[in-house]
C-alpha cells in the first residue's frame, strides 16, 4: 500500500502519461478498478467538481447498487482535464482503440513497476548470472541495490527489486488512511469509499501506525496549568541526614576486661596439678589391690 502522502508524488511520477491520471483518480477517490475502467465523460462535472459512480465495467449499476456522487479534489482536477483531452471516446480511461479496458488489465503490475522505479521496495536481491547458469545460484538480499560482487566467482551481482505486496484494490485504502492522516471524520471517509457500514471503513481500510498513535495524542488539547507546571519543577537539593544524627551524641561507655592476674593463673594451674596428683595416688593403690 502506498503509505504515506509523500510516497504519492513518487509513484504518479514513475508511471507512464497514459496511466498517471487514472491511477491519480483512484488515490484521490478510492475508486474501483471497474467503476474507473467504465466511467465515461457524461459522468464528470469539472465544473461543478463532481464524479457521478454509476456503474462498473459495461454493468448497469456499482457494486453497492446505487448511484453516488462524489467530490472532485483541487489537485485532481488537472489529471481529469488531461484525461479528458487525450480520450477519443466516450470513456475517460480508454484502451488504444477508444474501447473499454477489459477486466484482465493488468494495473496491478503497472503499480508495482511504478513502485519498483520510485524505490518504494521490500529491499533488493542481488543474484548472481554465472552462479545460476552453473546450477549453483548465488542471492544476497539487501536494503539497496548497490553495486556488490559474488563472493564465489567476483562476477557483478544484479539487483532485483522485491516488490511490496499490493494490489489495485488496495489504493482504496490508501485513500482511506490519507483522509485519516489528514484529520478527516469518519463519515467522510465512509461516504467517499461509499460503504454500507462504517466498521468497515475503520476496521478494513484505515490503517494507522506508532506515527498515527503519537500524533492523535499530540492533538489532544488541555488547557495549560500553571501550578501543575511550577510544581514540576526540580525541588532545591537537601542534604538527606537522619532525625538521629541532628542528635548530641553521649559518649559510649567502654567495655572493660577483667584482667587476669599473676596469681590467679597460679591458683588455677595448682588445681589442675593436685587434681592430677591426686587421680595418680587412685590409680597406683587400686593396682596395689588388684
Amino acid at each position: 500500500m502506498v503509505a504515506i502522502a509523500v510516497e504519492v508524488p513518487l509513484v504518479l511520477t514513475r508511471l507512464a502519461p497514459a496511466w498517471r491520471p487514472l491511477f491519480a483518480t483512484a488515490i484521490w477517490t478510492g475508486m474501483r478498478k471497474g467503476e474507473l475502467l467504465g466511467l465515461r465523460k457524461s459522468d464528470l462535472d469539472l465544473e461543478a467538481r463532481t464524479i457521478t459512480i454509476r456503474c462498473s465495467y459495461d454493468s448497469d449499476t456499482t457494486k453497492g447498487g446505487h448511484v453516488d456522487v462524489i467530490p472532485i479534489a483541487d489537485p485532481l482536477k488537472p489529471f481529469l482535464r488531461e484525461a479528458l483531452l487525450a480520450s477519443r471516446s466516450v470513456y475517460v480511461f480508454p484502451a488504444a482503440d477508444g474501447s473499454m479496458r477489459p477486466e484482465d488489465t493488468p494495473l496491478q503490475d503497472v503499480l508495482r513497476r511504478a513502485l519498483a522505479r520510485a524505490g518504494l521496495v521490500n529491499g533488493y536481491d542481488h543474484g548472481c548470472r554465472r552462479c545460476k547458469g552453473r546450477s549453483a545460484p548465488h542471492v544476497e538480499h539487501h536494503a539497496d541495490a548497490a553495486r556488490r560482487h559474488c563472493p564465489a566467482c567476483g562476477m557483478k551481482l544484479w539487483p532485483k527489486p522485491v516488490h511490496r505486496p499490493i494490489r489495485f484494490h488496495d489504493l482504496r485504502g490508501t485513500t482511506a488512511t490519507l483522509l485519516a492522516r489528514a484529520g478527516a471524520p469518519l463519515v467522510v471517509a465512509q461516504r467517499i469509499l461509499r460503504h454500507s457500514d462504517p466498521r468497515l471503513t475503520a476496521n478494513v481500510y484505515s490503517r494507522v501506525d506508532l506515527g498515527d498513535l503519537r500524533a492523535g495524542l499530540n492533538r489532544i488539547d488541555i488547557p495549560a496549568m500553571p501550578m501543575l507546571v511550577a510544581a514540576s519543577s526540580p525541588p532545591p537539593l537537601v542534604p538527606l541526614v537522619s532525625p538521629r544524627d541532628s542528635l548530641p551524641r553521649a559518649t559510649p561507655r567502654r567495655r572493660t576486661m577483667k584482667k587476669c592476674g599473676a596469681n590467679t593463673k597460679m591458683r588455677r594451674n595448682g588445681r589442675r596439678n593436685g587434681d592430677a596428683r591426686k587421680w595418680g595416688r587412685v590409680r597406683r593403690l587400686s593396682s596395689l589391690r588388684g
